[in-house]
């Protein structure tokens, strides 16, 4: 979810611009397609996308962000 606030005003010559933003995200991975080939045991599939390279991919999405 993006939220955006933007307000503008123009007092005589002057002109005043307030601008927040913030964005909430979450993630997280459900289900891993494994190609027919590395499907078929644990051990081959961890070749494919490993636990640690599935915690690399989370730990590089933040969770909550607020700009």
């Amino acid at each position: 979810m993006d939220v955006v606030i933007d307000y503008n005003k123009t007092i005589g010559a002057n002109r005043f611009r307030v601008l927040f933003t913030g964005n909430f995200q979450t993630m997280k991975i459900d289900k891993v397609n494994y190609p027919p080939i590395l499907g078929t045991t644990p051990a081959l599939r961890e070749t494919f996308l490993s636990e640690r390279e599935k915690k690399f991919i989370l730990a590089s999405a933040p969770l909550k962000n607020l700009a």
